[in-house]
């Protein structure tokens, strides 16, 4: 799905005229913080998937990562996936800057790649994390701006529930 679709309650936690994204209960899967219906980037297929493992490269003196996973078909039937890969901050970056009132989004689509595979098959993806995938908006300026500390890359699956993945990879990566 390329949008969220909320719990009927959603329409009387939000007002219509706010606009704001991150205040509240939050709006889109960037900053919403209650349970979905249907999560951004679910999908469904008429095979089964599993993310066999994601290698996490070291981050570059450009600031700039490589990571590279590994999406397997483990039904019996040919199908797609789309192997989705988020950016979020760390809970101690995220707290630091509640303090400064800059909103950070919970999570972030930075790349995905569909990729079809056949029953029993695996299928390698590699990504480059750009600089810019790691960075947030500053909320005064506009400008975009890498906040120091820890950083964190999800890959999930589509059919596992996209920006709900629980079974989704992680690496971890330190900016300063």
């Amino acid at each position: 799905l390329p949008y969220t679709i909320y719990p009927r309650q959603f329409q009387y936690d939000v007002a219509m005229d706010d606009f704001a994204m991150s205040k509240g209960v939050g709006r889109t899967y960037r900053y919403y913080h209650g349970e979905v219906l249907w999560p951004f980037g679910h999908g469904l297929s008429y095979t089964e998937f599993e993310l066999s493992g994601c290698d996490c490269g070291d981050l570059g003196s450009d600031g700039e990562a490589t990571l590279s996973c590994t999406v397997v078909n483990a039904g019996e039937e040919a199908g797609d996936e789309v192997l989705q890969i988020y950016h979020r901050l760390s809970s101690g970056v995220r707290d630091a800057l509640r303090d400064t009132d800059q909103p950070a989004p919970i999570r972030a689509l930075v790349a995905f790649e569909r990729v079809r595979i056949l029953p029993g098959e695996k299928a390698t993806v590699a990504f480059r994390i750009s600089r810019e995938d790691f960075s947030i908006v500053d909320a005064r300026s506009g400008d975009r701006f890498v906040p120091a500390g820890a950083h964190v890359i999800e890959a999930a699956l589509g059919t596992h529930g996209g920006s709900a993945d629980p079974a989704a990879a992680t690496c971890q990566f330190q900016h300063s």
